[in-house]
């Protein structure tokens, strides 16, 4: 998968930025606060149509502007995509592909694959539950269409038990309802724990034989699936896991009244990282910890292209800084083919040949020779 060509209007600082990229490395070159990251958030945008720092779209617009647009020429297994997404401070975004709407973003999600790796990864392990969800969510999103869409009905579900349990009706229609909610509950969180479950097999498998490398064979990496205790040893048996949890739900039914929220669904489950057998979020030293969340993004790597037959875009946002010497070379070593977007204060060029160069100053980037 190769993003060839990219237009930015009244995005982010670049008010107007046209560029041709190279089918493999890219450099992003510039002191900070200039604009490259803003350039890798609008590739980014392109594959999950929502951005990895900012929680409302109106920021991705150029202040004192109304939209901002994002024009993307593809190529994936030989087709060329023109990807046009529109945003706007009174509408909803708005998405083309060869110039037809796309009306349902979980159509979409996944036409561009990206695999973004940025200094806040590194903080994965050592910080909560929800970093290591939003992980597995936005790497299976992209894989797996049904997911997405499951993820989404999961949010709708979990809001409405949630009303219902925070409004203290005890009426017997209330309890109806909340069966009703329970039961559609049950079913789409089995079908999210069997993906789920897959996914972490594979990187599990894919990430110990990079963490392997990495350590020159010194340290082992496992990753291990946590979700509600009810659930079988089978995860991915749907149909016994929906009667489980369905069960559970319904025992947890009073203490979740008591303290107003749903105690059993995704929003709870987790993934322990474990280096030679020990929890790494409590023992790993911070060496060992950006080597596993280094071997997690080349083993999220591998798997989109194991199930998709091609590279996904690699980006790469100013992590060369966060590592130290072995572990720069390594990830600048095992870059491997496909396209990838490199940004860096610092002149990595030595370090790195082929491909094209850009500079950005201000919100103007311009490619060197």
């Amino acid at each position: 998968m190769i993003l060839n060509k990219l237009t930015l209007s009244r995005f982010r600082n670049y008010r107007e930025a046209k560029l041709d990229f190279s089918g493999g490395k890219n450099i992003i070159l510039g002191n900070n606060a200039q604009g490259k990251t803003n350039l890798l958030e609008s590739v980014f945008f392109l594959s999950c149509a929502r951005s990895f720092r900012a929680k409302k779209e109106i920021q991705l617009i150029l202040f004192g502007e109304n939209t901002a647009k994002i024009d993307a020429e593809i190529e994936t297994f030989e087709r060329r995509l023109n990807v046009e997404i529109e945003l706007s401070c009174f509408q909803k975004r708005r998405i083309l592909v060869n110039g037809l709407p796309e009306k349902k973003l979980s159509d979409y999600v996944g036409l561009v694959k990206t695999i973004l790796f940025s200094p806040d990864d590194l903080n994965m392990i050592k910080e909560g539950p929800r970093e290591r969800r939003r992980f597995i969510d936005i790497a299976l999103s992209q894989l797996k269409p049904k997911y997405l869409r499951l993820l989404s009905e999961h949010g709708k579900i979990l809001a409405h038990k949630n009303k219902i349990i925070k409004s203290g009706d005890t009426r017997q229609e209330s309890k109806q309802m909340l069966d009703v909610f329970n039961v559609k509950l049950s079913g789409v969180y089995s079908e999210i724990i069997a993906y789920r479950a897959r996914f972490v097999e594979e990187l599990n498998r894919n990430a110990a034989l990079v963490f392997k490398d990495i350590s020159t064979g010194k340290d082992g990496i496992e990753a291990l699936y946590k979700t509600d205790s009810a659930v079988s040893e089978d995860l991915l048996d749907t149909q016994k896991n929906t009667l489980l949890i369905y069960e559970h739900l319904n025992k947890k039914s009073a203490i979740e009244r008591e303290i107003g929220q749903c105690l059993i669904g995704a929003h709870r489950d987790d993934i322990e990282i474990k280096i030679n057998g020990k929890c790494a979020k409590i023992f790993a030293s911070q060496g060992q910890i950006r080597s596993a969340v280094l071997a997690m993004k080349f083993a999220e790597r591998d798997i989109f292209k194991n199930h998709t037959g091609e590279n996904p875009i690699l980006l790469l946002d100013d992590v060369l800084s966060e590592l130290d010497g072995a572990r720069r070379d390594y990830l600048l070593g095992n870059i491997g083919e496909g396209q990838v977007f490199i940004t860096s204060c610092e002149n990595v060029l030595s370090r790195i040949s082929g491909g094209k160069v850009f500079c950005v100053e201000n919100g103007i980037i311009s490619e060197e020779g």
